[in-house]
């Protein structure tokens, strides 16, 4: 059975982020994660963390009494979000929402777009949640559902992406090759409701983003 995770990211919150986020119907199992200063995005909701994890340099909020506190040295060799990633292995979660983890310095998003790749080699199905933002990583094949989204884009993680095909989208692509180093699969649109990306080979990015 499917054990969710959420993990509030130490990124910039947007007010549509904040307004999702209060719509979300946490489930009593799951698992709410602060990595460092996302614990300030959540302090004046009703979103009760089961833990805040990191050097905790970030948080400028009282801490709550009712969460576990994990603290890391500043100087440590994985970020806040990575060290949040291990723990819900640990708590064998294979579902993973990131949240809050775009906006802000380029290196931290940069950083939490590959932090997906480093949750799949955990065997956790990991995405990005954002309030006009979805960001998955796909190893074989996506389903979409158009919802408010405008634009999908398809952008390599791996050097080449071999096998790409298409659905539901209105520029097709049949069996492509995308290479990272190009811009060929940026800013398709949904045609139908619902969508389908698979591919054969290396790693594809599938950003979902509306304006």
């Amino acid at each position: 059975m499917s054990k969710r995770a959420f993990i509030f990211a130490a990124g910039t919150y947007t007010p549509e982020d904040l307004k999702l986020y209060r719509r979300i119907k946490f489930k009593e199992d799951d698992v709410i994660v602060c990595a460092d200063g996302g614990y300030d995005a959540i302090y004046y909701t009703n979103i009760i963390p089961t833990a805040i994890i990191g050097d905790l340099d970030s948080v400028r909020f009282p801490l709550p009494s009712n969460a576990e506190i994990i603290r890391y040295p500043t100087e440590k060799d994985k970020t806040d979000l990575e060290i949040c990633i291990d723990y819900i292995k640990d708590k064998e979660c294979d579902t993973l929402f990131i949240l809050g983890a775009l906006g802000g310095r380029l290196d931290h998003i940069l950083g939490c777009n590959y932090a997906l790749e480093y949750a799949m080699n955990l065997g956790i199905n990991a995405m990005i949640l954002c309030g006009k933002t979805r960001v998955y990583l796909v190893k074989d094949k996506i389903e979409l559902d158009r919802e408010t989204f405008d634009y999908v884009s398809l952008i390599p993680c791996t050097t080449t992406v071999t096998g790409v095909t298409t659905q539901g989208l209105k520029y097709p692509l049949e069996n492509a090759e995308l290479k990272r180093q190009s811009s060929y699969g940026i800013s398709n649109e949904f045609y139908n409701n619902k969508a389908e990306v698979s591919i054969k080979s290396g790693l594809l990015f599938v950003i979902c983003v509306s304006e």
